[in-house]
């Protein structure tokens, strides 16, 4: 049965405002949230002015590589997924 509650988008606005209440302690008691969002700003903005260059449509020697690698990890992790599922149900099952 499902928990009472907020739905749809009143549930997302909520969420948002309980992540708000949390985040203004976090901010000021944890000095490396507030080191992280700072230096992801100055970072974000690098990589903007680092992006600007125009790029080219030929083919890169690594981005093979790269694309089979990042295959390899989503394998890596749907058979993970599959072993977790796999011992929830026989778990659940006895």
């Amino acid at each position: 049965m499902a928990k009472p509650g907020y739905q749809g988008l009143t549930r997302i606005i909520e969420a948002a405002g309980y992540s708000a209440t949390g985040f203004r302690p976090t901010w000021r008691h944890e000095s490396a949230l507030r080191e992280e969002v700072v230096l992801t700003s100055v970072l974000i903005r690098f990589a903007f002015w680092l992006g600007r260059d125009p790029v080219g449509d030929e083919p890169h020697r690594l981005s093979r590589r790269a694309r089979d690698l990042c295959s390899a990890a989503v394998f890596v992790m749907v058979i993970l997924a599959g072993i977790l599922w796999l011992s929830v149900i026989i778990d659940h099952l006895g």
